[in-house]
């Protein structure tokens, strides 16, 4: 979705989209025609940058040191502290963003400043945060998303960096995922913010 949206905006001379799930990939070639983008739009099954399809190292080569943006939306990953797609997706694209060029990567308020500033390393600048959402509640019914906070949580009694929820009262102020787990425990909801954050391309 976010490669057709890039697709359809003047100036987008053309748009590369990766995904590990086959499905997705020809659910965004379909999309790609119903949207009209699809002389503009190419998409292939890759891990990171790492291509599935036969067809992919070609296709990627070229753009080495190329792009003018990469746009991620990676999904929290289950090893560490649930951070490492997202520090895969902006290590491996570097190689691929000429200087100066911007990446702009998903991340829930939950992993904290501090978190996502580390992920500019000697590659990028962090250049903030270029959209958010109010706070809003989220859906902690859903399994995938208990299991990632049990993730939070044992990489905060690993000795790890804090996370920061938010609960529905607004003079409270950030709780960590220990916290957050034991306050859904009691029935409370609890909040964040979606964020998209700017990483600049170094010379």
């Amino acid at each position: 979705v976010l490669s057709i949206a890039a697709a359809r905006v003047d100036g987008a001379d053309r748009i590369v989209g990766l995904d590990l799930t086959p499905d997705n990939v020809t659910a965004a070639r379909r999309n790609a025609v119903v949207n009209g983008v699809e002389d503009r739009a190419v998409f292939i099954v890759s891990d990171s940058f790492d291509p599935v399809d036969p067809e992919g190292p070609s296709l990627l080569a070229p753009l080495r040191g190329r792009l003018d943006f990469l746009i991620a939306n990676p999904p929290a990953s289950t090893t560490g502290d649930g951070f490492d797609f997202r520090r895969r997706v902006l290590r491996d694209g570097a190689g691929y963003l000429r200087a100066g060029g911007l990446a702009l990567v998903q991340a829930l308020s939950a992993y904290g400043a501090g978190r996502v500033e580390e992920l500019a390393g000697d590659e990028y600048r962090y250049e903030g945060v270029a959209l958010r959402t109010d706070l809003v509640p989220l859906d902690f019914g859903r399994q995938q998303l208990q299991r990632q906070l049990a993730v939070y949580v044992a990489e905060e009694r690993r000795g790890g960096r804090a996370y920061e929820f938010f609960s529905g009262d607004p003079a409270t102020g950030p709780l960590t995922a220990v916290d957050a787990q034991r306050a859904l425990r009691a029935g409370e909801t609890i909040f964040g913010r979606w964020q998209v954050h700017r990483f600049r391309r170094s010379a």
